[in-house]
């Protein structure tokens, strides 16, 4: 599949130039920030608040309580359990109102299972199951969600860091929302999110978000 950006053909060129043995992978959706995700396909909730903007190939979103983008339809359309999928994204929380429920962070579902990741200034968590760790999440990282039937990983900065089975909480539907899904006020901001619905990326792979990143003089 063809990544969606601006950008694959310099990118492409970058990989070639540091020699990588791994190929720069090609996702299905690719927002390296160069434009306002509602400007490329993505939607805004109906029910946000708050605002975004962009600077320097980075999304910077603040709001009082729920900001969030919705993927395009192929997100729905081709995500597959059964072969994998794979969501990257580099990002860090700024400050965030305490808050029990959900915050700053990535709901996904995949017609079986359905959950959300919330990344809070000190810790990493799975809402409903107990599953977290502690992180600074004030700093830049690059997140890494891997899912395969009901087996989910995340690695941060290439490191696993949390490793459950999910077999699904009831929903059936198919969606990916990141940003501030709820709750409190908060502020971050995201260098790139990308998704592959149909394999699971090898953390070995040379991503592109990898590449930008060194571009970026490893923000």
């Amino acid at each position: 599949m063809v990544a969606k950006s601006h950008h694959l053909g310099l990118v492409l060129a970058l990989g070639v130039a540091m020699c990588c043995p791994a190929r720069v992978w090609a996702w299905t959706e690719f927002l390296s920030m160069d434009m306002m995700p509602e400007d490329v396909g993505w939607t805004i909730n109906s029910s946000s608040e708050g605002s975004s903007t962009l600077f320097g190939g980075v999304l910077t979103i603040n709001s009082p309580s729920y900001r969030e983008y919705v993927a395009p339809a192929d997100w729905a359309n081709t995500v597959d359990t059964a072969t994998g999928y794979t969501i990257e994204f580099r990002m860090h929380v700024g400050l965030t109102t305490p808050c029990f429920g959900y915050n700053v962070g990535v709901a996904y579902g995949d017609k079986i299972n359905g959950t959300f990741l919330g990344i809070e200034p000190d810790r990493i968590w799975v809402y409903g199951l107990g599953v977290q760790a502690p992180l600074d999440a004030t700093q830049w990282h690059t997140y890494r969600i891997v899912v395969l039937g009901s087996h989910h990983r995340l690695y941060v900065d290439g490191q696993l860091t949390l490793d459950f089975t999910y077999s699904g909480d009831g929903s059936t539907g198919a969606w990916l929302e990141w940003g501030d899904i709820g709750c409190g006020w908060s502020s971050s901001q995201w260098d790139y999110f990308a998704y592959e619905t149909s394999a699971v990326v090898p953390v070995a792979q040379t991503s592109w978000g990898k590449i930008k990143a060194l571009y970026r003089d490893e923000r």
